[in-house]
């Protein structure tokens, strides 16, 4: 089930940004990789700063489940957080892992997302005229399509393998384990790690 909504996701992105000329295209690849870039930078200093002690914080630090099988992925995309052993314990230091990860993902789709909707006021605004593709622009758009939404698909096959260590998720988490793309990826992290 989570291969087909991954495809599924796949598809509307490049379905959505193909649609737009080469420039256009580029520019949201461009922004959701920024987007991925910030998110990655800020999310340890918010979590740090907001979101280390509380209520919420200390729910989740009780949800924490040692033993997970889907979180492959994840090792190989998150670095590990710099920590002295003796200064957090266990479930801490992953109940922050586990909330970077999330973080990361919300925090990259929400900029994403301003990205998308300034792009679409300043298009409304401009009354551009939407002119004929030609050949070449659109093999561009539909490659930065597809790269966006394959962008968008590994963000959120990240999510769904952090829910794995949350006990309420796990069972959104053990079927993404058994995912034909997630493994794949799994596969292409791992071989890329070696060169």
């Amino acid at each position: 089930m989570v291969d087909v909504l991954i495809l599924a996701e796949i598809c509307w992105v490049w379905l959505w940004v193909k649609r737009k000329r080469t420039e256009r295209a580029m520019l949201y690849v461009a922004g959701m990789f920024t987007a991925l870039y910030a998110a990655t930078h800020i999310t340890p200093w918010f979590l740090r700063t907001f979101v280390d002690s509380g209520n919420a914080f200390e729910w989740l630090r009780s949800e924490i489940v040692f033993h997970t099988h889907a979180v492959g992925l994840e090792e190989r995309i998150v670095p590990a957080l710099p920590t002295a052993a003796n200064a957090l314990d266990d479930t801490k230091w992953i109940s922050l892992h586990v909330l970077q990860g999330m973080f990361t993902v919300f925090m990259a789709w929400a900029i994403f997302m301003l990205f998308v909707a300034v792009d679409s006021v300043v298009e409304a605004l401009s009354d551009e005229r939407s002119s004929e593709l030609v050949r070449f622009d659109a093999v561009w758009a539909n490659a930065a399509g597809l790269v966006a939404g394959t962008g968008v698909a590994v963000s959120t096959l990240w999510l769904l393998a952090t829910f794995a260590w949350i006990r309420p998720l796990q069972p959104i988490a053990a079927s993404t384990a058994h995912s034909v793309l997630f493994l794949a990826l799994d596969k292409a992290l791992a071989v890329l790690k070696g060169l």
